[in-house]
């Protein structure tokens, strides 16, 4: 039953989570940026987004579909074993997808000793979105942005002890950023054994069907991980070079985290969206488009005056250059906010192919802006492929969505 009361809390709770995560991730990008520089910055920012792009293939819609079904049956312990025996089968995949990429491409050269140790983080972040599937499906987002808060403060604290007393490398950097996943995935993990228990009772017939639900979802989720940061960093690294990587993925660090508030109004709305009956779904749908509109266009407009000032602050004067690319994002951060309302209204509905559709044709268009773009743009058209792809998806969803949620 739909609790307006139970939303604002989750929200709330995300709110509060969020902000520790976000304002850990701030503090950890000005200390790293100041740090390690434009180029050492840069690298980073590539090893990372190219572990968390691979991540996807763990993930590969499981999660989100596992808790479309868990409202909807009785046999919850087997739901999520299922799904927890998923997702460590495809982090395996995932791993080995990545280093065999970080073996071969030559963007990862000056990367190499360190892509493995970053890539065993893909098990660690598999066990706490596994925990997730519980906390989301429950309506207990405290608990999950908990997890997430824990994994940021652990990192931030370990990165400042060494700059504080010690001296910090690269490769301390990566095994530190692991360690922080261990922790908040196994913690997770715990918690949730000990609350509801999980059977991890191998059924062909089950997990085939499980990933057989989950895959238009998750060929979405890949494609839009790859168009929403992963391609952007490589066509920089490739034409222009770590530099131009850490510029626009110190703007992008902002925009990324500032996109978190739709997208954890959204977690707290998921649940409610699949179980409703249709007239109060409707209500509820043109009710939230009506908040990311204006929170939206609230927290774009903030973006844009206060750029300079932003970059300024978690990066210095050496980091300026990605002023023009922050102000660019903040006009797509509107559309990104009610971009996710539509993506989870057509989880919430079913129409994972739908969403996957509207996912290509915005994966060419970010593929064919960054290819032409951005050799002759740099930073700066990599934000402007960005709008546009945002733009994009929200132009064909709406009116699609906005039809079905009447039906």
């Amino acid at each position: 039953m739909f609790s307006k009361s139970l939303v604002l809390k989750n929200t709330l709770y995300q709110v509060i989570g969020k902000g520790i995560s976000i304002a850990c991730s701030l503090l950890t990008v000005s200390l790293l940026t100041n740090y390690f520089g434009v180029e050492g910055w840069g690298n980073y920012v590539f090893l990372t987004t190219s572990v968390l792009l691979s991540f996807n293939l763990a993930d590969w819609g499981v999660a989100a579909v596992t808790i479309r079904k868990w409202v909807r049956v009785k046999n919850k312990r087997e739901v999520l074993g299922d799904a927890l025996f998923l997702k460590v089968f495809l982090s395996f995949f995932a791993f080995l997808v990545f280093n065999l990429l970080a073996f071969f491409l030559p963007q990862f050269a000056s990367l190499r000793p360190y892509s493995f140790l970053a890539s065993l983080t893909i098990f660690f972040l598999t066990l706490r979105t596994g925990a997730d599937i519980f906390f989301i499906a429950r309506q207990e987002l405290g608990r999950k942005v908990f997890f997430e808060a824990l994994s940021s403060l652990l990192f931030l604290f370990l990165i400042w002890v060494f700059l504080k007393f010690f001296t910090l490398s690269f490769y301390q950097l990566v095994l530190f950023w692991l360690l922080a996943a261990a922790v908040a995935g196994l913690a997770a993990l715990i918690l949730v054994f000990k609350q509801q228990g999980f059977k991890l009772r191998f059924s062909y017939s089950r997990i085939r069907g499980l990933f057989v639900q989950a895959f238009p979802l998750g060929l979405r989720q890949m494609i839009f991980a790859v168009y929403d940061e992963g391609i952007d960093s490589f066509f920089l690294k490739t034409f222009l070079g770590a530099a131009a990587v850490g510029y626009y993925g110190l703007a992008y660090k902002v925009y990324g985290n500032l996109v978190l508030l739709a997208a954890f109004f959204m977690n707290s709305l998921l649940a409610v969206l699949s179980r409703e009956k249709p007239r109060l779904r409707e209500k509820i749908f043109f009710a939230a488009a009506k908040f990311l509109l204006f929170l939206g266009l609230l927290v774009g407009g903030v973006t844009f005056f206060t750029a300079p000032w932003l970059i300024n602050l978690l990066g210095g004067a050496s980091f300026l250059p990605a002023v023009k690319a922050l102000r660019i994002l903040s006009g797509a951060l509107v559309f990104s906010f009610l971009n996710h309302l539509v993506g989870y209204t057509l989880l919430a509905l079913g129409k994972q192919k739908r969403l996957l559709y509207f996912s290509l044709a915005c994966l060419l268009v970010n593929l064919l802006g960054n290819y032409f773009l951005i050799p002759r743009g740099g930073v700066v058209a990599a934000a402007l492929v960005t709008l546009m792809t945002e733009a994009t998806m929200f132009f064909l969803g709406i009116g699609f969505v906005r039809r079905e949620i009447k039906k």
